[in-house]
């Protein structure tokens, strides 16, 4: 406890401001618990549709699709989309795509699952 106060007094920390430091920090901790299953393995569930079959999560595409497609890469205007519009979603897929050369492995999956739970 005295550590604790010696610490916080230290770093010019407050009760309220070390609370507001704790908070989050214990809900990554949570989320990493929680969703550590996830980290090894391929590809799964929607990951299939959302990524790996998505044209617009390929860097090899036309960067502005990610604005005219919905989620899942069809065109918004398609009686086939569902109308879930994420580009910024898609984004970060197709930049974790491009960081791992194209390739859509169990090794990218697992990668691209730690940032997405960070």
């Amino acid at each position: 406890f005295r550590l604790n106060l010696l610490v916080s007094s230290a770093m010019g920390w407050t009760g309220t401001s070390l609370a507001a430091f704790a908070g989050p920090c214990i809900a990554f901790v949570v989320a990493i618990a929680a969703f550590s299953s996830a980290f090894e393995g391929d590809f799964v569930f929607d990951d299939t549709y959302a990524i790996v079959q998505n044209a617009d999560a390929n860097p090899a595409s036309p960067w502005w699709s990610i604005w005219r497609n919905d989620f899942w890469g069809f065109a918004l205007a398609s009686e086939y989309s569902h109308k879930s519009y994420r580009p910024l979603t898609i984004l970060s897929f197709r930049v974790q795509v491009y960081l791992a050369d194209g390739r859509l492995d169990e090794q990218t999956a697992a990668a691209m699952h730690w940032v997405n739970v960070i």
